[in-house]
Order: structure tokens, then C-alpha cells, then sequence
């Protein structure tokens, strides 16, 4: 466990590295109350490859920003909690700068919380977003 004092609250952050039942290994971090997932940049079985994910247990949400199939940026929200907030889940087409600026934001999450791989990692992801043009 990693901790920390910011701005005057403390933050809490875990790395663990797990295998799926697919045999993939996939890298999580745990800040507050989110735990969030490092992308392979490969397109997941419906053809989106998923940029940020992130995942809370109290209550249970998943937020997810990625490309689509169409190469098209997007959003999705799924409430998992219960059956009382299940229609606001949504999935969206967003902006390229939206994106961008979540990007930004966990590359500033992840450096404040003393994770530079994993900031470095999302930069990477911004040069090869610009590179390969894919949005």
C-alpha cells in the first residue's frame, strides 16, 4: 500500500497485477475509491479498444473511455449496483479533445498519487493516438 498526503487529505494507492480466465494479465490500480485498469491497446471482442477504465465498488460503477469500432471516440457509463440508477447507464460518441482531457486527467492523477509508469504509460497512448490518427 501506498500512501501520501495531497492537498491535505490522504490518498491510497495499490498496484496488483492479476490473470483473467482468458489467461491475460491485467494491471490495476487502486486510488480512493476507483480502481483503474491499464489498457493493452488492443481491441477488446466487439471491436473497442478501451483507453481508460475505471471501476468503483461502493457503489458499483464502471466508467470507460475508448475508440470504438468505427475508430470513433466514446464514453460508457453502466451502473451495476442495483436496479434503482440502471437507466442511467449510457454509451456515447465523444469528442477527440474529450478524450484527450480525460487522458490528461488520470496522466495528473496517476503522477500525484506517486505512479509515473503509469502516467508515462498514457502518454504513450497520446502519441500513438496522434501517430496512427485513429480518431
Amino acid at each position: 500500500m501506498y500512501k501520501r498526503m495531497l492537498n491535505k487529505q490522504v490518498v491510497s494507492s495499490m498496484i496488483k497485477t492479476r490473470q483473467t480466465r482468458a489467461g491475460q494479465r491485467v494491471e490495476e490500480v487502486a486510488i480512493e475509491r476507483w480502481y483503474y485498469i491499464k489498457p493493452d491497446l488492443v481491441p477488446n471482442k466487439d471491436g473497442n479498444i478501451i483507453l481508460i477504465s475505471k471501476k468503483s465498488f461502493g457503489p458499483l460503477e464502471v466508467y470507460e473511455w475508448g475508440i470504438d469500432s468505427d475508430k470513433n471516440a466514446y464514453e460508457r457509463y453502466q451502473w451495476l449496483e442495483n436496479e434503482f440508477f440502471e437507466d442511467t447507464s449510457y454509451c456515447i460518441t465523444i469528442e477527440r479533445e474529450r478524450l484527450l482531457k480525460q487522458i490528461y486527467s488520470v496522466i495528473s492523477l496517476f503522477r500525484d498519487n506517486g505512479l509515473p509508469e503509469w502516467a508515462d504509460f498514457y502518454e504513450r497512448v497520446i502519441v500513438y493516438l496522434n501517430t496512427e490518427q485513429i480518431i
